[in-house]
């Protein structure tokens, strides 16, 4: 008896695609990952400039304050964050990791040592920020892994 297997190099091809699709998917969803931890909160009084004795940050810079007789000085302490996040791809590009390396990210955007004005003022953690993308990264892996199996 015989049993003639119909399709099998084609099943073969399409399996061969699943790799290269999941890795696009993992690219795909790091960067949509990182976009999303860049994006700042927005502006509130706190990055307004005020007459003395007004203080306030300015992003990119650092903290400010007005002088009694007119004007303001500055702090050049900006390690600009939305700047620093990076993408690192592992395990032969099945794997990603969106980090930033700013010394000060752990009590802007830490789950564990986020300081309370920063939550105050709207600043998500990172935590808050891989619920808030999982469903979207499982979705760009599902759809890559699917248009490769029906090329």
């Amino acid at each position: 008896m015989t049993i003639a297997v119909q399709g099998i190099e084609e099943i073969k091809r399409k399996l061969a695609g699943i790799h290269d699709a999941a890795q696009a998917g993992i690219r795909a969803s790091a960067v949509y990952v990182e976009g999303v931890a860049k994006k700042y909160p927005a502006a509130t009084e706190a990055n307004e400039a005020g007459p003395y004795p007004k203080r306030w940050y300015k992003r990119g810079t650092g903290p400010y304050w007005a002088l009694k007789g007119g004007g303001a000085n500055h702090a050049k302490t900006s390690e600009t964050l939305n700047r620093k996040w990076t993408v690192k791809y592992f395990n032969n590009n099945m794997s990603a990791e969106v980090g930033n390396n700013v010394s000060y990210g752990p009590y802007v955007m830490g789950d564990n040592d986020q300081a309370p004005y920063h939550k105050a003022h709207g600043w998500k953690t990172t935590g808050q920020i891989v619920k808030e993308t999982a469903a979207k990264v499982q979705q760009f892996i599902k759809d890559a892994i699917t248009k490769a199996l029906m090329r």
